[in-house]
């Protein structure tokens, strides 16, 4: 069962199931995460891509059929989902 952390310090240790969450509330202070394992991006058919926005800048996913059927790594630029291998856009 995953833990939310929210307590971040300079010494704080997680364990890969843990919930951290990067963006800080209001108020809060922007903290760093120091990522020594391997990150899951969360999966998507390019028909299950979020919307692109503003608020979805810089999010990144592993699409499953992005690259002629085959899986690829994308990245939001705010407009449009990006191929993170050769920047194209996916649709």
């Amino acid at each position: 069962m995953a833990t939310r952390i929210i307590n971040l310090s300079r010494t704080t240790t997680i364990s890969r199931l843990d919930s951290v969450p990067l963006a800080p509330s209001s108020g809060e202070a922007v903290k760093r995460v120091l990522v020594e394992d391997l990150v899951r991006a969360p999966e998507y058919t390019i028909a299950t891509l979020p919307t692109p926005s503003a608020d979805r800048k810089r999010d990144v996913a592993y699409v499953s059929d992005g690259a002629s059927g085959a899986a690829v790594m994308a990245f939001c630029d705010g407009v449009n989902w990006r191929r993170l291998d050769t920047l194209a856009t996916l649709a």
